[in-house]
This record gives structure tokens, C-alpha cells and sequence, in this order.
């Protein structure tokens, strides 16, 4: 840091404007594991303020708290319970949004999810081949290239972070270095595990589950916060 940033940190701080939790679960089916990963976004305001409305800078960033695989072989309720422990506890309480993939047999577990009365708004994602998210009857259809794009987007521009030590990281760098870009017809991208014995998509499905509802409000994007006093 120059002598410059630190003079500006010393009369204008950062502080954190907003935080919220984004959980991503991907039900596993027979040969799967579920998987799940908690995600806390924060809006960061920072800088000079401007001379015109000294309004400051701000950035909204996610951050992995949890990167959590599953036991093969688990039983969908027990994978309710354990999201339940998660939305309950700590700072997720009453401050997070759950994105659950409700493609194929996801829908029940949903609707078990949604009698086990989490502290948090629920949104069932069905992973489609399409081209466009859309809304129908409560249920989102959402292009699976269109989650691991913007996944990609987020990583490469330095919005999405993941430290080392967070619980399960080790096993999500594993997979997101093991992700593959296939250039099909009529130029859509797939974007999918290597093909390798042993290769796993389940924990990036879980993260692009988390993002997608952590960008989907809008507020991904750098803007200027109105002034402080």
C-alpha cells in the first residue's frame, strides 16, 4: 500500500454496508454426491469521497464460507437437516436465500425443505439446455452454461473469492480445475466435468447455484454510495 492509500484508508475508512448469505445445494443423485457451499456477499464502500455529492465508491463482492460434499448415499432428508442447521446458525439466521437444484428429483426434497420452515426465502432451480432464465409458477429455469459462465465472469474478474482455509476448499479447487469448455452447435458453450474417472461437478454446481442468487437482485456491480456523514 502506498503512502497515498494509507493516507486516504486513515481519513476515509472502508466500511462494510451490507451482508448477506447465498447457500447453493446440488442433490446428488445415485452415483453423486449432494453438495452444498455457503457463500457471504459484502458490499464494500471505500475511497475519497467525490467532491460533487461526496458519494464514495463501493464494490460488491462473494466470498465461500463453506464448501460442503456430501456422503454418497445420503439420505435427502438428512441433507434438509443439514442445510436447516446451516440457515439457522449464526449470521445466516434470518439473512440468507437458499438456491436449490430442483431438476429431476429435486422438486420433493424442495417441498421438503420448504415444511422444514427455514429461517430463508427458498428458490428451486431447474437446470435446463436453453438459452434464458425465466420464471414460471415459482419454479426457475435456469441454462446450466449460463451458471458456469457467470461462475467463470466472477472468478476471472476478482469478484468471487475463496481463501484456502475455508472448510472443503481443497476439494472445490479441485473440481473447478478439473471443469472443461465444450464449443457445441449453433454456438452455446458446455461447460462440464473432464471426463476422467473420478471427476466431480457437484461442489461448482453448488457454488454456481450460490452466485447465481447472490447476482440476482443486481447489486454485483461497482457503483458509488451516497455520502456519509
Amino acid at each position: 500500500m502506498t503512502e497515498e492509500e494509507k493516507e486516504i484508508q486513515r481519513l476515509w475508512p472502508d466500511w462494510i454496508k451490507d451482508r448477506t448469505f447465498f447457500v447453493g445445494v446440488d442433490l446428488g443423485k445415485q452415483r453423486d454426491h449432494s453438495a452444498l457451499v455457503v457463500l457471504e456477499r459484502r458490499t464494500r464502500v471505500y475511497g475519497p469521497p467525490r467532491s460533487t455529492d461526496w458519494g464514495r465508491k463501493q464494490e460488491t463482492l462473494l466470498g465461500v464460507r463453506l464448501a460442503e460434499r456430501i456422503k454418497l448415499g445420503t439420505p435427502y432428508q438428512d441433507v434438509v437437516t443439514r442445510v436447516g442447521q446451516l440457515v439457522r446458525s449464526g449470521d445466516l439466521s434470518g439473512n440468507c436465500r437458499v438456491a436449490v437444484d430442483a431438476t429431476g428429483v429435486g422438486m420433493p426434497v424442495v417441498e421438503m425443505m420448504k415444511r422444514a420452515h427455514y429461517t430463508c426465502p427458498i428458490d428451486p432451480v431447474v437446470l435446463t439446455g436453453g438459452q434464458m432464465a425465466h420464471l414460471t409458477n415459482g419454479l426457475w429455469h435456469v441454462p446450466k452454461h449460463e451458471l458456469m459462465t457467470r461462475l467463470t465472469v466472477l472468478l476471472e474478474g476478482g469478484r468471487l473469492k475463496m481463501g484456502p482455509r475455508v472448510s472443503g476448499a481443497e476439494v472445490l479447487f479441485r473440481e473447478l480445475q478439473g471443469m472443461r469448455v465444450k464449443r457445441e452447435s449453433m454456438g452455446k458453450t458446455r461447460i462440464e466435468a473432464a471426463n476422467v474417472v473420478g471427476a466431480h461437478d457437484d461442489l461448482v454446481v453448488a457454488l454456481g447455484l450460490g452466485c447465481w442468487a447472490g447476482c440476482r437482485d443486481g447489486r454485483m456491480t461497482m457503483t458509488v454510495a451516497a455520502g456519509r456523514g
